[in-house]
């Protein structure tokens, strides 16, 4: 498995594109690339030269630019990591969709695995755990947005009250890869053709972190394809690539149909 942090932060975002693009239209021109990441044509020829040394796409002159086994698979992983982070942005601290998707594009070329694992794991808790009240989230928004925090004052600095008035209820803006709902199952349950979204993934640290670095976040979408005769391998795919997993693997995973 290709590795993300093999490559400069520059070429992880033209391979993401090229996914996108593939996704969107069908195909990625070289200069549709250049247009979706603001540079010149000449630094476009760079890149694509570079990534097809790696072996991660299929490129000539005036053609459009094809994915290889690696490359999608290792895209796939890049998109995932950018579509999870922007999420946890917008949808939990509020933050505004184009400034959650550009600080999510800085995240996810410096970002740990261990700490993208906390992260997924955080998410989880808010989803799973029954001690978490699922007011929670709105309520911050609801504080944050309504200026519960620390006022400039110099030395007289002091934080302002609570509004006691505070809305119980969900915010606007629907907490959607964090809601609570019924009909979590095992990954293994799902039949070829089955749609799904990640709920969890349940595992030893090894198993986890390796599954993360994969792409399988909490909010993923993913579908199945096969399940072999004994359950082992399954086959899923996601983010545009296939994905086999081992028995142990799959039996990490929590899903809710979509």
């Amino acid at each position: 498995m290709a590795q993300i942090s093999n490559l400069s932060s520059s070429l992880e975002d033209y391979l993401e594109i090229i996914l996108q693009l593939v996704q969107e239209q069908g195909e990625a021109r070289a200069k549709d690339i250049a247009q979706r990441k603001s540079v010149r044509m000449a630094s476009v020829t760079g890149a694509l030269k570079r990534l097809t040394a790696e072996g991660l796409i299929s490129y000539q002159a005036r053609e459009s630019v094809t994915l290889t086994k690696a490359g999608e698979e290792l895209a796939g992983r890049i998109l995932g990591r950018h579509e999870f982070i922007a999420r946890f942005l917008h949808e939990i601290l509020g933050v505004d969709g184009e400034t959650a998707s550009r600080d999510a594009c800085a995240i996810e070329h410096v970002i740990s695995l261990e700490s993208l694992d906390r992260l997924a794991g955080f998410v989880e808790y808010l989803k799973l755990c029954p001690e978490v009240d699922e007011l929670l989230i709105s309520r911050f928004l609801s504080c944050y947005n309504m200026g519960c925090k620390r006022v400039a004052g110099g030395r007289g600095e002091k934080p302002k009250e609570c509004n006691s008035t505070c809305p119980r209820g969900f915010h606007d803006r629907a907490v959607k890869i964090f809601s609570r709902k019924a009909g979590v199952i095992q990954l293994s349950e799902l039949k070829p053709g089955d749609r799904a979204r990640v709920v969890s993934v349940r595992g030893s640290v090894i198993i986890r972190q390796r599954l993360i670095d994969m792409g399988v976040l909490p909010g993923a979408q993913l579908e199945m394809q096969r399940v072999a005769p004994l359950g082992d391998p399954i086959d899923i795919k996601l983010k545009g690539y296939h994905l086999s997993l081992r028995k142990i693997e799959a039996a990490t995973i929590s899903v809710e149909r979509v």
